[in-house]
């Protein structure tokens, strides 16, 4: 069911995601003016905010169907260009979440990984 996110592989994808793995892709899914920014020179930003809008539709559990190229960039930007693993180290030093919990966000995020084949930015 889930192939990494490349140009060579036919579509629809398919993926699935469980509710913090979302968590962390959605961390910059919600920002589609930022991923029309990345997108805009092959894209129309019209219809990159329209398909992040339809992306953030998905429910976690369920298989999320990436329809076309565009919906796959999408979802490789809003992995490679998030900022929601970076900042865990400092959120533990900081007492703003718990060890446990930061452990959580980094195996959702290694899952995320290897499943699409995008990495988040780290340290």
């Amino acid at each position: 069911m889930n192939q990494p996110l490349n140009h060579s592989t036919a579509f629809p994808q398919l993926f699935q995601f469980t509710k913090l793995e979302w968590e962390l892709i959605e961390d910059r899914l919600n920002l589609s003016c930022c991923i029309a920014e990345v997108l805009e020179d092959d894209y129309p930003a019209s219809a990159i905010e329209e398909r992040c809008g339809a992306l953030l539709d998905y429910k976690p559990g369920n298989p999320l169907a990436l329809r076309d190229q565009l919906d796959a960039d999408i979802l490789a930007d809003a992995i490679t260009g998030s900022n929601a693993v970076h900042p865990i180290k400092d959120a533990v030093d900081y007492g703003e979440i718990t060890r446990g919990r930061a452990l959580a966000l980094y195996g959702a995020a290694s899952r995320v990984e290897n499943k699409t084949g995008c990495a988040f930015p780290r340290d």
